[in-house]
């Protein structure tokens, strides 16, 4: 067994994401810098030190990174305008990715993003007096916010396939499904996770 030990010792990750579909890639995104930058890098998952891509977003943090398809990759950001980017992972920078702005005024930042093959669903999560809120959209076209009143502090979120699952801080934890019901309503079930 081979281990490598690499030190980022100019600034903290904020984001990783593994990138089968064009090789073995690792994508990092790095906290603001002195610069007041937050770097992206697409780097060998055996050599870190080998370097693809490199390039900057304007924005106050990256929060998850979202590989779709071999074609698209999503960066969530916490910003006051941009909800999350969207580039080409085999050209990252040409074009420069492409900001998608907020539908709404935000009372929270967004925590995670996961993808089903056709929509993008950005978990907001929610405090001890906010409602968490799931926003789904469509490739860069927002589509609707599923709200999921009375679930507060969600920390995960995965989807199966046909299901968004989510999970709360609260004491016990909370496991959320959320599924679609006929006619494209929203509905979702609380479960205490207790042992």
């Amino acid at each position: 067994m081979n281990i490598r030990d690499y030190n980022f010792d100019t600034t903290q990750v904020t984001a990783m994401a593994i990138d089968t579909f064009n090789g073995n890639k690792l994508w990092i995104a790095f906290a603001k810098n002195s610069d007041n930058e937050c770097v992206v890098q697409k780097v060998s998952a055996n050599d870190l030190t080998q370097v693809d891509f490199e390039f900057v977003l304007p924005v106050d943090e990256i929060l998850d990174i979202d590989k779709f398809d071999s074609d698209t990759i999503y960066f969530l950001v916490d910003d006051a305008t941009a909800l999350f980017y969207k580039t080409d992972p085999q050209q990252p920078t040409v074009p420069a990715p492409e900001a998608v702005n907020h539908t709404a005024i935000l009372l929270h930042s967004p925590i995670l993003m996961e993808s089903d093959g056709t929509y993008t669903y950005i978990l907001f999560p929610g405090s001890d007096t906010l409602d968490a809120q799931i926003v789904k959209y469509n490739d860069t076209v927002y589509v609707e916010t599923i709200p999921l009143t009375g679930v507060h502090n969600a920390i995960g979120m995965t989807i199966d396939g046909t299901d968004i699952w989510v999970v709360t801080s609260e004491s016990p934890s909370n496991l959320v499904r959320v599924y679609e019901l006929s006619g494209g309503i929203y509905t979702y079930t609380v479960t205490s996770l207790s042992v």
